[in-house]
């Protein structure tokens, strides 16, 4: 029988123990077409996204992959994706973000197992309903918890999210998401659709050569002008807007993550000059990269 998810509309909750080492936060919510975000965004935390209801659209680092009801996305910090709810269908979605300093400093073998779970490559996976049905006890069994708000409510639920995220690591190689990744009912129906998605991903692994109009429509077989138009039909925004943007997120992680020098980080990004990327920078984050870096540097 198809196990249902407890479910509370809006309902969040967080667990933070040994100071910090470990936390996680849980956020259940429907979201809608009207609230789609802009560009692609990052966490510094890993986090798991579980579809409970619908379908729709999720990218990561520009490679777009259509989810159904019960698949899961999981991702490791500072991965660039956004999530593209489609007209006239809401959907239902469970967000975990958690930190792993914990295993990191006390558990390194767990957390090599742990990490290499999001580290894959291909980040979106799909269990058979049995599978499902164990995954979603464990949900269900934190939800309860974390409604009794008792003395052991927080170590219950992290007892439980280690055997989830244990579950999760067991099943990976079930994953069966890409074997139905040819099935019409999951790619797009318009092929130049599917050939802006390509740029896109081509893009966010490409970021820190020199991109330009000229040679993406060289590189993928499709005249300047065209690429321009359908780019910004497609994505919403124009082809080098999109560059930018994807090169100032990058640029942001390693400013918050690294202690690299921003001269640096501006040879990596993909940037010609300082005065370039300082223009670029406040352009699009609103302050300097310096002051960005002050504001929000992780302790």
């Amino acid at each position: 029988m198809k196990q249902t998810v407890l479910y509370d509309e809006g309902y969040e909750y967080n667990i933070s123990l040994d100071d910090g080492d470990f936390s996680i936060h849980f956020d259940y919510g429907t979201r809608y077409n009207q609230i789609n975000m802009q560009f692609s965004h990052f966490h510094p935390n890993y986090e798991i996204y579980f579809l409970l209801s619908g379908q729709c659209q999720h990218f990561v680092e520009g490679q777009s992959f259509n989810l159904d009801t019960y698949d899961f996305v999981l991702l490791k910090p500072f991965r660039l994706h956004q999530t593209n709810y489609f007209e006239y269908q809401p959907c239902k979605r469970l967000i975990i973000q958690f930190n792993m300093d914990f295993f990191k400093r006390r558990l390194s073998e767990a957390f090599e197992s742990l990490e290499a779970l999001f580290n894959m490559e291909e980040p979106v996976f799909r269990f058979s309903q049995h599978q499902n049905s164990q995954l979603i006890h464990y949900f269900n069994q934190m939800y309860k918890a974390s409604k009794q708000k008792t003395s052991t409510s927080d170590l219950l639920i992290t007892g439980l999210f280690i055997q989830l995220l244990d579950q999760l690591s067991n099943q990976r190689n079930t994953n069966d998401y890409f074997h139905h990744k040819q099935d019409e009912s999951l790619l797009s129906g318009n092929p130049i659709e599917n050939k802006i998605y390509k740029i896109t991903s081509y893009i966010h692994h490409h970021y820190a050569e020199n991109l330009t109009l000229e040679s993406l429509s060289s590189n993928f077989y499709i005249s300047p002008h065209y690429l321009s138009r359908q780019f910004k039909l497609t994505t919403g925004f124009t082809l080098i807007l999109y560059i930018q943007e994807t090169r100032i997120k990058r640029a942001q992680e390693l400013l918050l993550d690294t202690d690299m020098k921003i001269i640096d980080i501006i040879d990596q990004c993909g940037f010609g000059s300082i005065s370039q990327f300082n223009r670029v920078f406040k352009n699009l984050a609103g302050c300097s990269p310096s002051k960005y870096r002050k504001n929000n540097r992780l302790s």
